[in-house]
């Protein structure tokens, strides 16, 4: 974590993550980039997270909330290819790591701790722009978990 190139890819997330990274209008948690999903899509989530929510305890339930859980993740999840592009294209300051398993972890580690991102940096996910030009690029790919 006191790699200077990890470090690199940590900035770089927050740039994505304040610049580029879309969530969904039923997400939970929201970036500045919010994509709109239709009203019966957004109606088909609402119904399936208030049974969700009416499992919980403290508001009555009887804790057990398995089944609906994976009802609400399996609705998340298909909103997302329905509504996110499959490539998420970001142009980043020039950045030039010089250690690209260093920069990727640091990467992977802090878009994992956003609790926001659908995206997910795969091979080739970085692009060196122009010799003298001002900028790179970081290709994210959709991950959605079955």
């Amino acid at each position: 974590m006191t790699d200077l190139n990890y470090q690199l890819g940590t900035y770089v997330c927050e740039l994505i993550e304040f610049r580029y990274l879309p969530t969904l209008s039923t997400d939970m948690l929201k970036t500045r980039n919010v994509v709109e999903v239709s009203e019966e899509d957004a109606e088909r989530h609402r119904v399936v997270e208030d049974v969700l929510n009416r499992t919980y305890k403290f508001n009555g339930g009887d804790g057990n909330s398995e089944i609906q859980f994976k009802e609400y993740k399996a609705l998340n999840n298909e909103l997302a290819r329905k509504y996110l592009p499959e490539k998420l294209e970001c142009m980043v300051p020039k950045v030039s790591p010089t250690d690209m398993k260093q920069f990727e972890e640091g990467l992977k580690d802090a878009i994992w701790a956003t609790d926001l991102s659908w995206y997910w940096p795969k091979e080739d996910f970085y692009r060196k722009g122009h010799k003298h030009g001002h900028s790179d690029f970081i290709t994210l790919t959709l991950e959605v978990d079955e």
